[in-house]
């Protein structure tokens, strides 16, 4: 099982995904993350996750041009474990904070 944000703000087109990864099956042999069908422009660095580990961080590169959304899928031996829902990768939201602060001066 994958927990994973709902939401990821990624200032510049560049984030990380927190996982915190619950295993199901004996746990023994290392777990790949990766994206499935990421869409265009969009870099998700794979990551492993040693046997025992529960937390892994994938970094995402985004175009900074318009927030995207991506999945995760762990897989170990060529057998999906499991998918995360959906994970916008918001790539404005530094933007919106900073338009905030100038609007109250």
């Amino acid at each position: 099982m994958l927990d994973v944000p709902d939401r990821v703000a990624a200032p510049r087109g560049k984030g990380t995904v927190k996982v915190v990864i619950t295993r199901l099956d004996d746990g023994k042999a290392p777990l790949e993350l990766h994206a499935v069908n990421a869409p265009g422009g969009v870099v998700v660095e794979p990551a492993t996750i040693q046997a025992g580990g529960t937390l892994a961080d994938v970094r995402v590169t985004a175009p900074a041009d318009a927030p995207v959304t991506i999945v995760l899928e762990g897989t170990t031996g060529g057998r999906v474990l499991g998918k995360s829902h959906p994970i916008l990768i918001d790539t404005a939201a530094r933007a919106a904070v900073a338009q905030v602060i100038s609007d109250e001066d």
